[in-house]
């Protein structure tokens, strides 16, 4: 028990030295807890049994349900204190800590049976529990508790020994045991309910009527609920109950039923591939839906009989901002077909059989024809890109979309990936180098006479380029200035007649980064008026 491991008191003064108390005080209140704690599951009609040998735990506690045997069982441990206030957590009152040995945690941990950790208040014959597994949940939030000698645990006043809140516990305990005692069992129920003539009672009615015909989710509040029985095998095992209210919904179905969207286009059919699968069902309607795809466009079909009439409504729902951009390649295509139809179709794909047809709403989509045509454009741009930089990453779409500043990264790049030089509106670059006045004459001469020049400026490592989410290195780059913004400063220095100089030049430049560029950056060092 929980305090057996506790030093003994010292002997009396002026008794023998080899005499010690044999019963002390600590001992006296562990046997009054055990007989109160017997004595409160007597009231219930449970019956406890102590252990024969106690290795941590004190009780067998077997649970009757109206003095038949339900056929499940616990293991109590029972830690006793004379004041449950006492040790209430200061920032929690509705929490109350002790602290246990790590070694019967870990023993009670492979225990077949439930074992419940009771904390007991002698003094007021009332206690709290906790189940060893919930025990282990809030242990293991932490690391290293297993290489403590105790750890503390945290109680809730929640899970007191009130009756409600043992039934609590007695239905952790048929949890636990369910799994072996439902099996080869069917669960029957049989329900009954009635609705006074009231506004709540016929809404109530109604819900129900929705639920039978059309197979429409339906709550039922416990007030409304006349009759509950369930199988024997159950009813033993969690005791004779109402609920406090019954959801009925029908349960989704498995089978998926292959259909193709089609929309007739000027310059063909458009047809996209869908799997519908039937959401619920009644005795007068249906419904299918393709929601279980988790995919960017969601269909779904109602079906309701009136009378010798069905009516079918059809919903279709897409979305543009895709996270891959094969599926928003995807998705803009599909809303472009939708904006130049007027109607659309489903169609079962095995046999052809025609399941509907309906108008594109006239406001499908937010977005219009050029906006759609402009993002295809950026999408089939940012798929050249993603194949070219696959290594650094995978490029995912915000869901907020994609800002100007990223799309003009977008757009940068793809120019890089895909042509010889990328022309920048504005560049740096600043030389030093010695003169050679023979030279630079001739070259004077060149640029008097009209002819293009150019200089390039290589570096070994241009930076970074951030394409979305993926960063990307640029490698080395290669800028090509128009030679007549050095021109005049070289005439200057020679004028002055100085054998180095340093050169700065500003404006528009061609760039290559030879890591990316689809053909060789090598300048033509056999062109004249080129440098």
């Amino acid at each position: 028990m929980s305090d057996s491991d506790k030093p003994k008191e010292p002997a009396r003064a002026g008794s023998h030295p080899s005499a010690r108390r044999r019963f002390s005080v600590q001992m006296g209140q562990e046997y009054r807890s055990i007989d109160q704690f017997r004595e409160r599951m007597g009231e219930l009609g449970w019956l406890t049994n102590t252990k024969e040998r106690d290795l941590g735990e004190d009780l067998v506690v077997d649970i009757y349900d109206e003095g038949m045997p339900a056929g499940i069982s616990f293991v109590a441990q029972l830690k006793s204190t004379t004041n449950l206030d006492e040790l209430v957590l200061a920032r929690a009152p509705s929490t109350i800590t002790y602290r246990l040995y790590v070694a019967d945690v870990e023993h009670w941990e492979v225990s077949a049976a439930l074992v419940v950790v009771v904390l007991w208040d002698v003094t007021r014959k009332t206690g709290v529990w906790i189940t060893v597994p919930e025990l282990l949940k809030q242990l293991d939030t932490a690391d290293g508790w297993r290489s403590q000698e105790t750890v503390t645990v945290h109680f809730s006043r929640s899970n007191g020994t009130s009756a409600s809140d043992l039934q609590r516990l007695r239905r952790l305990v048929a949890d636990r045991n369910l799994p072996i005692l439902r099996r080869g069992k069917d669960i029957e129920i049989k329900g009954g309910f009635s609705f006074p003539a009231t506004e709540e009672g016929r809404a109530a009615a109604h819900r129900l009527a929705q639920m039978i015909d059309c197979g429409e989710p339906v709550e039922i509040e416990g007030k409304f609920i006349e009759r509950w029985d369930m199988s024997s095998w159950w009813e033993r095992l969690y005791g004779r109950s109402k609920p406090e209210s019954v959801a009925i919904a029908c349960k989704e179905g498995r089978s998926d039923i292959p259909v193709r969207l089609e929309v007739d286009l000027p310059t063909g059919v458009y047809s996209r591939e869908l799997n519908l699968r039937r959401i619920r069902a009644g005795k007068k309607g249906l419904a299918l839906s393709n929601d279980h795809e988790g995919a960017w466009l969601k269909a779904s079909v109602v079906a309701r009989q009136d009378g010798d009439k069905v009516d079918l409504t059809t919903k279709l729902r897409s979305r543009l901002l895709v996270e891959y951009i094969f599926q928003a390649r995807d998705a803009a295509e599909f809303a472009l077909a939708m904006r130049q139809a007027n109607r659309f179709r489903l169609v079962i794909r095995d046999s052809g059989l025609r399941i509907c047809e309906d108008d594109v709403p006239p406001d499908f989509g937010e977005w219009s024809t050029p906006m759609l045509r402009d993002w295809t454009a950026f999408l089939d741009k940012l798929h050249v890109v993603q194949t070219k930089i696959h290594r650094h990453g995978v490029v995912k779409i915000p869901r907020k979309g994609v800002s100007r500043k990223a799309a003009q990264a977008v757009e940068f790049f793809y120019a890089v990936c895909t042509t010889r030089e990328v022309l920048a509106s504005s560049g740096e670059a600043r030389l030093e180098f010695r003169l050679d006045p023979l030279l630079w004459k001739r070259i004077g001469d060149a640029v008097k006479r009209g002819e293009p020049l150019a200089v390039d400026v290589r570096t070994a490592n241009a930076g970074s380029i951030r394409i979305l989410n993926v960063k990307v290195p640029l490698g080395p780059v290669q800028i090509r200035f128009d030679f007549s913004v050095f021109h005049e400063q070289i005439e200057a220095a020679m004028k002055k007649g100085k054998q180095m100089v340093t050169i700065k030049g500003v404006g528009p430049s061609r760039r290559c980064y030879p890591d990316w560029a689809p053909v060789t950056t090598r300048p033509d060092t056999n062109t004249k008026s080129k440098i």
